[in-house]
């Protein structure tokens, strides 16, 4: 597949449609399109903030495996979290990620070439460049679900974003379980319910 302008991407994501391995469920490749397009609508936009910051919340929620990212990013504080602060982190983690494309108006006519997409042991892996000012190398790791396919890390330049995260959020859990939170989880997603706009 070619260099592809975003903003018209309709043709080449139902063209994606035609190759998927179940009914129903977006190709892999059609969901890397997707949200490239999502990303290049929205940057362009002329919409209200809150608006786009609505879009954004949408986007991850449908596109971005939540619970089993968060259960990574916690690592082995997993085992002692209760349920309840669990699923607190896991809803409040959308909103955390969407913080992430607070600079996205920057971003100017983004295009997505797919370069290949293969199975892996863990799942389905896709590369792609990604051209705004500059072409950037990303990898997608998406997982199968009962119903769908989501996006469970994305890889720029060689960095894990997912693995970046896991570092910084398992340091600041540990801070707060020497400071004498007896639900470290609990606490990280209060802050982090702090630090960003809520998604509706």
């Amino acid at each position: 597949m070619g260099l592809v302008q975003v903003k018209p991407l309709l043709v080449a994501l139902v063209l994606s449609w035609a190759t998927t391995s179940h009914a129903g469920e977006m190709s892999p490749q059609g969901r890397v399109l997707g949200i490239a397009q999502t990303l290049a609508e929205i940057s362009s936009s002329e919409a209200p903030a809150e608006v786009k910051h609505a879009r954004l919340c949408q986007m991850v929620k449908q596109s971005m495996d939540v619970r089993g990212i968060a259960t990574f990013l916690l690592g082995t504080f997993k085992r002692e979290t209760p349920p309840a602060s669990f699923e607190a982190f896991a809803q409040v983690l959308p909103q955390a990620v969407v913080e992430n494309f607070r600079d996205l108006s920057q971003i100017k006519n983004l295009t997505a070439e797919i370069k290949r997409a293969f199975e892996t042991e863990n799942g389905i892996e896709v590369q792609a460049v990604f051209q705004s000012q500059l072409p950037y190398n990303l990898s997608f790791s998406l997982v199968r679900t009962a119903d769908d396919l989501l996006v469970r890390d994305i890889t720029i330049e060689g960095i894990s974003m997912m693995l970046n995260k896991r570092t910084d959020l398992q340091h600041e859990l540990r801070r707060l379980r020497r400071g004498g939170s007896t639900d470290p989880v609990l606490a990280l997603a209060t802050n982090l319910g702090t630090q960003s706009a809520p998604c509706p």
